[in-house]
């Protein structure tokens, strides 16, 4: 208990001082401490706070699951992830988002990304590249097992017209608005177009539609929050 209440005192004294700094920028705000199991305890505070969203740093360990990486992997909430050379060096007085990259594969979640992106940013002066990765190796995969190559090039330009024919309905009509199809290995054509089109954050479903059902995250959104050059906003 004396170990506790010294932690919890230097706690106080740290979240008191994010309090008052975010008060300097007119952004209200509170701090509750709670003492438990990491993803009981968040689970429990979620509920009982009401919370809609989660904001928190990123970092991988070599060995095990580091403890944001576990909040990510569990908790069915949407939630901002922290990492990547964009969100170095950057505080409250020069925050500004102006590019913003959202990734979809017209799944639920990735539609109720974009959804959020409207509901925040509507009107604003910013610019949204909304991005359909083409698996490279689903497709070389298909073709080998129907042993038709000589048709790949023409299957995957008509693929490719197909999704940006799709991408035209999720033009949102206040935001300018640039829409890419791409194919290669997912999260690589994604952290490029990220550095390519200056993101300052990638929208994202937390989970695509060649997800398992029940699992909280999938394979490219795992890979793109360790690689990621910019903050990652997950979307449930």
């Amino acid at each position: 208990m004396p170990y506790l209440e010294k932690e919890h005192e230097i706690n106080r004294k740290l979240l008191s001082k994010i309090v008052d700094d975010l008060k300097r920028h007119n952004i209200d705000s509170t701090y509750k401490l709670i003492t438990g199991r990491l993803i009981e305890s968040f689970q429990k505070a979620i509920c009982d706070l009401k919370i809609d969203y989660i904001i928190l740093g990123h970092r991988s360990h070599l060995v095990k699951a580091s403890s944001s990486e576990k909040m990510i992997r569990t908790l069915n909430i949407p939630m901002l992830v922290v990492r990547g050379a964009k969100s170095e060096g950057v505080n409250l007085a020069n925050l500004k988002v102006n590019n913003i990259l959202c990734i979809t594969d017209f799944s639920e979640n990735s539609l109720r990304a974009l959804k959020l992106i409207e509901r925040l940013f509507s009107g604003k002066d910013i610019n949204l590249t909304i991005l359909n990765v083409l698996s490279k190796a689903r497709i070389d995969n298909l073709f080998n097992k129907a042993n038709i190559e000589e048709n790949k090039n023409q299957f995957c330009e008509k693929l490719i017209a197909d999704r940006y024919n799709n991408l035209e309905s999720l033009k949102i009509e206040e935001i300018n608005t640039k829409l890419l199809c791409r194919m290669g290995i997912p999260y690589k054509v994604i952290n490029e177009t990220a550095i390519e089109s200056n993101a300052d954050i990638i929208f994202m479903g937390a989970r695509g539609i060649t997800s398992i059902e029940g699992v909280k995250l999938g394979s490219v959104s795992e890979a793109i929050i360790k690689t990621s050059p910019c903050p990652v906003m997950l979307v449930t």
